[in-house]
């Protein structure tokens, strides 16, 4: 026995046998702690108090006896033995049968005694300790196994040498017996138990497993039409040298199966297209560039016998000079499943044969390869370069097309000019009344045959797709009253009722190509008033919606004319269309003029429709996408009939044609100007040089020296503003004069208002100072807000914009180190600090991805998108400051 402290408990009402009990305990020499009572009931509460495990009871007490204390003891803790005299062995005995464990005579207490109960007692506790350990390591071992059993994937059983169960698992009931119905419980006999479909599969192979040997097999079962494959295995249980039964293991590999007979299917269809295509198709090895296989169509266009090919490297198939280039494309995108190269292949008689080759990373037999699938492609190259040649011989004649139109432009506008100018000049002469008519007969003509150019000259761009819109501010207000005026005169002669409507809510300023937007309402309004012989035409304007800075406007023309008929109404807008053949003997007009303004509208990201009732009138709307301009400032046009006066500018005209110059002086004089005057562009530079003039008007085609070297030679010394005066008038031709230095641009022939605007904005705008140039509101047209706080001022644009750069360097790099230790405070003020800016130059997506880190909502993700969107707001803004003209 170990020196384990036993903790007594004594309950004698007689102290001189408590005397004696202590003594004959400390005797035995057992490790012990002895507490005394005199009564159950003073026993009892120390029971309470004290780790008692030993119980030494009178059996009769004055308060009761051994037996009642018994029952109130947890005998698996507590040990209890009763002292009785020798006539009290009859309650001893009955307290024995009711749980004590042991009892003692008084006149039989004596050190061997003691010492042999309590022996026997702690025995006693130390065996049902270990029978308690043991239980409990038995009762988890089997817990253990029976999980381990029952959430296997595996069904397993095992049966005694009288085919008996002695174990089943969960699995094995529902593969082998709940599919069938069938209830088997522990003992029962297995092979009596299931149909002939199961035990004539596992009887040979238990009866094996008695004689020592192991059994696999996989078979397929089909029970009430289903069908499932069980892999089975079966193997003998030994106890030592005997067999003492048989453990199956069965696994459903019904999935397993199916695929492994759709795999052998596969490949039997793959064998089968691969054979019978008519499209090379050939498999090498991905390691070593060896050739596996190849198919007939592959073995004809190579020109030789799969026999001699497989094996060899595919690299062979391809061209000497052509391998290196292509090994490099294809080791640098490979690793890309399903790409396409092309390149050439040898054939046995050494042509080379030029072909497309789309290869896939499969697995073939077990070994990584590559399947190509090989496609000449010499008829697609021959088609190729005929397109090409299709396409130059296109691209030539358009060049042809549109240096001709330019030519012709310009041939036809020269004397256009000096009829529509002299035109207007006799008009404000003393005229009679027969000889105004003449004169307004001609202004007439001379008017439609420009606006016949114009269409000509706008088609042409369209169809070259060079027909570029010029966003710019305008008053929109102006722009619609200033049109409406313009037809109401012709309206007002057909006697035709004309109406304006403005909704309230149309915004005063936008940002678009004025002159094309005009170009669409005056179509519209002019072939209104063309075709109505009585009635009214109205104009109406309206906001359809408007988000942010953006605005979606709709435009009406509705007239009560003579309609448009049914089956016309899908071709109008359609090149040289004309709604019937018969107007044309009544009407003027190139047919172009609907297809412009469909195609205007749908650069301006609107629509065009039209609804009409042949003979009651027609309505064509179109929307246009536009930005709003909170506040602008806007150029007003000129009032010709309060012309500024200009005598005290001293400005040169370089012009040839003295029908030109003879106009062009006379306009000039107008305002108070007597010009200079120059032959050709070489005494141009030659006048500038001596008389330093405030400004230049520049013909383009003249003798000697033409107004495009005279301008380079000019620019050399001089920054005097200089307008080009010319009848070409298509865009390109613009940006060649705009990129020689030249100031602004003047069509010919030009009216006296367009003169003034030009000459105003050229002499008013100073080019080095504060004010935009042509360029520089373009580069500030997507920044709304910041171009409204700079008002116009570049320097001030400029420090502003690289105060940002400087500020968010500074600011990112706090953001950066924050974003590293997951800072939210700090990465929040960065934000909140920068968002302003963010707001000012308009960067949208940045306000935003700035407010969700301000609001504490920011991750490794969205820090890293955010410090990558600053960096590239801060390009942007860079490469703007590089574009500014200034």
């Amino acid at each position: 026995m170990d020196n384990k402290l036993i903790k007594i408990l004594l309950i004698e009402d007689d102290h001189a046998d408590q005397l004696i009990f202590k003594r004959i305990l400390k005797k035995t020499g057992i490790a012990s702690d002895l507490v005394v009572a005199d009564t159950v009931t003073g026993g009892s509460s120390m029971l309470k108090s004290n780790d008692i495990e030993i119980v030494f009871c009178d059996y009769n007490l004055p308060d009761g006896n051994a037996l009642s204390l018994l029952k109130t003891l947890d005998a698996d803790k507590i040990a209890l033995v009763v002292i009785t005299s020798q006539a009290d062995i009859q309650m001893a005995t009955e307290s024995l049968m009711n749980g004590a464990s042991d009892f003692i005579t008084k006149d039989n207490i004596n050190e061997p005694t003691l010492e042999r109960v309590l022996t026997n007692i702690i025995r006693s506790k130390e065996q049902q300790v270990e029978r308690q350990k043991l239980e409990k390591e038995l009762e988890e071992n089997f817990a253990n196994t029976e999980a381990i059993l029952n959430n296997t994937d595996d069904g397993i059983w095992s049966l005694d040498c009288d085919g008996k169960i002695v174990v089943m698992n969960e699995v094995a009931r529902y593969n082998i017996s709940n599919r069938k119905g069938y209830d088997v419980k522990i003992g029962d006999n297995f092979f009596e138990n299931f149909p002939e479909i199961f035990t004539s599969v596992w009887r040979p192979m238990y009866n094996g497993a008695l004689e020592g040997k192991q059994a696999n097999s996989i078979d397929k079962y089909v029970i009430d039409n289903k069908f499932f494959y069980l892999e089975i295995s079966c193997s003998p249980i030994y106890s030592g040298d005997y067999i003492k039964g048989a453990t199956f293991f069965a696994r459903d590999v019904t999935s397993r199966e199916i695929s492994r007979y759709k795999i052998e299917e596969s490949e039997k269809n793959f064998r089968s297209i691969f054979e019978s295509s008519d499209l090379p198709i050939l498999i090498r090895l991905k390691d070593n560039d060896a050739i596996l296989d190849l198919n007939e169509a592959c073995s004809k266009l190579i020109g030789q016998p799969k026999e001699k090919l497989i094996t060899n490297a595919f690299i062979n198939l391809i061209p000497e000079a052509l391998r290196a280039n292509f090994m490099m494309e294809f080791n640098a995108i490979h690793a890309n499943n399903n790409i396409v190269l092309e390149t050439f292949l040898v054939s046995e008689n050494k042509t080379e044969v030029p072909v497309s080759i789309r290869i896939t990373e499969v697995a073939y037999y077990n070994k990584k390869s590559y399947l190509m699938f090989i496609q000449d492609i010499s008829a697609r190259l021959k088609k190729e370069q005929s397109l090409n040649e299709a396409k130059l011989f296109a691209e030539q004649t358009a060049e042809f097309k549109a240096q001709f139109l330019a030519n012709m432009s310009h041939e036809i506008r020269t004397p256009l000019n000096a009829i529509i100018g002299f035109t207007t000049l006799l008009n404000e002469s003393n005229l009679n009344e027969e000889q105004k008519k003449y004169v307004e007969i001609i202004d007439q003509a001379g008017n439609n045959l420009i606006v016949i150019i114009n269409d000509i000259l706008d088609l042409s761009k369209i169809q070259a797709g060079k027909l570029d819109l010029i966003a710019e501010e305008f008053d929109l207000h102006h722009l619609v009253n200033q049109t409406y005026q313009l037809h109401a005169k012709n309206a007002k002669k057909k006697g035709l009722e004309f109406n304006l409507n403005q909704n309230k809510n149309l915004p005063n300023f936008i940002v678009g190509d004025k002159n094309r937007l005009t170009q669409i309402l005056n179509n519209l309004l002019s072939n209104a008033i063309k075709f109505t012989e009585k009635g009214k035409v109205e104009l109406t304007c309206e906001l359809v919606s408007s988000k942010a800075n953006t605005a979606e406007l709709k435009f009406a023309i509705s007239d009560t004319g003579i309609g448009i008929p049914k089956d016309s109404l899908t071709s109008i807008f359609t090149d040289f269309s004309q709604i019937d053949s018969s107007l044309q003997r009544t009407q003027t007009g190139t047919g172009l003029g609907l297809a412009i303004v469909k195609e205007l509208v749908r650069l301006m990201n609107g629509e065009i429709q039209v609804e009409s009732t042949f003979g009651l009138g027609s309505k064509f709307s179109f929307t246009i996408t536009s930005q709003i301009i909170r506040a602008a400032k806007i150029s007003g046009s000129v009032d010709a009939n309060r012309l500024p006066d200009f005598s005290h500018l001293k400005i040169l005209l370089v012009e040839d044609n003295s029908v030109n110059i003879l106009l062009a002086e006379k306009i000039l004089g107008k305002i108070g100007i007597v010009p200079l005057l120059a032959s050709n562009g070489l005494e141009g530079v030659e006048m500038v040089k001596k008389n330093n003039p405030d400004l230049i008007l520049m013909d383009i085609q003249m003798p000697v020296m033409n107004g495009m070297d005279a301008t380079r030679e000019i620019r050399t010394f001089s920054k005097v503003p200089i307008l080009a005066m010319t009848a070409h008038v298509l865009e390109e031709e613009r940006h060649k004069y705009f990129d020689l230095g030249m100031n602004g641009f003047i069509p010919k022939p030009f009216k006296i208002e367009e003169l003034i605007t030009a000459i105003t904005e050229s002499l008013t705008v100073d080019k080095s100072s504060l004010a935009y140039t042509t360029n520089d509101y373009q580069l500030f047209s997507d920044m709304p807000i910041f171009q409204e706080i700079v008002e116009g001022d570049i320097k001030f644009a400029r420090s502003l914009m690289s105060t940002y750069i400087q500020s968010s360097t500074i600011e990112l790099e706090k953001f950066i180190l924050a974003a590293k230790v997951n800072d939210q405070i700090v990465m929040a003020n960065v934000a909140h600090k920068l968002r302003s800016s963010f707001i000012i130059f308009g960067f949208r997506e940045l306000i935003n991805r700035a407010a969700e880190i301000e609001q504490g909502r920011g991750n490794a993700e969205l820090n890293l998108k955010f410090s990558q969107m600053v960096k590239e707001s801060m390009k942007l803004i860079d490469e703007k400051i590089k574009l500014i003209s200034v």
